[in-house]
């Protein structure tokens, strides 16, 4: 049960913390330090399933945990966000009540003995919302060159790819709600 790729994936779940520390009392510094814990977390995500693939060693425990790091990981992410008004609450409310329908529609079928992995959609919705936070954890304007030669706002390019996030969100609930729909008749 707790192999490598099950340890990688607690790993991310650690990170949690350090994440919201950095990012409690937001300074530039601080941002950029949890922006960076941030997404190496994120990183685990593809390392963790790309082991268990490889090393033929997918369990029931990893695909019960995967999804689960994950939403630890956004879901502080988002609430510090929210926290800091640097994100508008219907989104964070799209993003949070799409877990809980999904986690439930899981938590439905594994009753009645299946385990619900991640679909493509799923994870494409994952890698947004993990990239649109990234950029929002930076947060800062940061200049690019000498004598600045570019501005990056970082904040700018996370919001503008959280809403995309929030529309694969959407797009996946919808997706997980029509495939577990039998599990809800049954």
């Amino acid at each position: 049960m707790l192999n490598l790729p099950n340890l990688v994936t607690f790993i991310r779940i650690l990170s949690v913390p350090f994440v919201v520390y950095f990012l409690y009392e937001p300074t530039k510094e601080k941002c950029f330090y949890g922006a960076i814990i941030f997404l190496f977390a994120a990183l685990t995500d593809w390392v963790d399933g790309y082991m268990a693939r490889q090393m033929k060693e997918v369990t029931n425990l990893g695909k019960f945990l995967d999804p689960l790091a994950d939403k630890l990981l956004v879901t502080s992410a988002l609430i510090l966000l929210l926290y800091h008004q640097w994100v508008p609450v219907w989104a964070v409310l799209v993003i949070m009540i799409r877990e809980i329908i999904v986690m439930g529609l899981r938590d439905i079928a594994a009753v009645q003995g299946a385990i619900v992995p991640a679909s493509f959609m799923g994870k494409i919705k994952t890698f947004l919302q993990m990239l649109s936070i990234f950029f929002l954890l930076l947060h800062y304007r940061y200049h690019i060159g000498k004598p600045y030669y570019m501005i990056l706002d970082f904040h700018s390019i996370g919001y503008d790819l959280l809403i995309i996030a929030v529309i694969a969100t959407a797009w996946s609930g919808i997706d997980y709600i029509i495939k577990l729909r039998r599990f809800i008749i049954s």
